[in-house]
């Protein structure tokens, strides 16, 4: 499935019928300059909890060269139409974890509190004062970013992960989010911003997945039975839906290698060119639990013979 392409300059998040929309560009940095098609930021919306519950993002860097990128948890200006958005966290915090490792390489609370130059001139910085984001230049490498309301606030919030440096040396080869996944307007929503100009037709080839049930079978608590997946446009255009992955695609996505594990979770294999897109993950019937989404940047299939 090829699907059309769309450049708007802000984030915009889908979740039932309603468009939310939070202060963020969405464009790739001008000082870049022309940049390859590629996964250039990700951001995940759903209700920030606590203990486990909290929204974990989750990214790999891939390449031979190091890559800068600004983290961002965003809470207190998250709006719907220009109106503060009802539930919103108040005060998020943000850590970012390398790898394995069970002590953060960095943390903010506030993000004026440190690193106020190099996150003023990203363009990227927080609308609040009172939300948080680091800037760093990275290795290749896994990384995990863990958004949490302070002093155990709970509230909806966004964790956000943009691409500052660009270039073919290195670039974000695999994106996910972690959260705990409610009926209505509490989903887990991820947004995907795909570089590049958008006057060309050049795509990349995506995989993006609904897990639940494996997260069960790794140890995580209240792992959701069985997530389904939808993927809109910028314009709100549903492009894609999937219950089981085994039902459509099948053969497709054995050949990525990133089928699902579980015959409950989603899946949908496509290619995107420049522009924004989200991907929501329900629970089907309603149901509640632990659920991951994932997109990973995969080569563009050769056809047979």
């Amino acid at each position: 499935m090829k699907v059309s392409r769309n450049s708007p300059s802000r984030a915009i998040t889908i979740c039932a019928a309603i468009l939310v929309t939070w202060e963020a560009s969405a464009a790739p940095n001008p000082a870049l300059g022309p940049t390859p098609h590629q996964l250039r930021n990700i951001s995940a919306r759903s209700r920030v909890l606590t203990g486990d519950r909290v929204l974990i993002g989750g990214f790999i860097i891939q390449g031979n060269a190091p890559k800068t990128v600004i983290v961002r948890a965003v809470g207190p200006s998250l709006t719907i139409g220009g109106t503060p958005l009802s539930g919103r966290l108040a005060d998020p915090t943000l850590e970012l974890y390398a790898g394995g490792n069970r002590a953060p390489i960095a943390a903010n609370n506030d993000w004026r509190e440190s690193q106020q130059s190099e996150i003023g001139v990203t363009g990227l910085q927080p609308t609040s004062d009172f939300e948080s984001a680091i800037v760093r230049t990275l290795a290749p490498g896994s990384y995990t970013a863990v958004m949490r309301g302070r002093n155990n606030g709970t509230g909806i919030g966004v964790v956000e992960i943009y691409d500052l440096s660009g270039g073919p040396n290195s670039q974000l080869q695999n994106m996910s989010a972690r959260a705990f996944v409610q009926p209505d307007n509490d989903v887990l929503i991820g947004g995907i911003i795909v570089g590049g100009s958008a006057d060309e037709d050049a795509t990349i080839r995506v995989v993006l997945r609904a897990i639940g049930p494996s997260l069960g079978s790794l140890g995580v608590p209240d792992a959701l039975a069985d997530p389904t997946l939808e993927l809109f446009d910028a314009n709100g255009i549903r492009l894609g839906f999937n219950d089981d992955a085994g039902d459509e695609q099948a053969l497709e996505l054995q050949e990525t290698g990133l089928i699902p594990l579980h015959a409950a979770e989603s899946a949908i294999v496509t290619s995107l060119g420049a522009g924004n897109y989200t991907a929501v993950v329900r629970g089907k019937g309603q149901t509640t639990g632990v659920a991951l989404v994932e997109v990973f940047d995969v080569p563009e299939r050769t056809p047979p013979g």
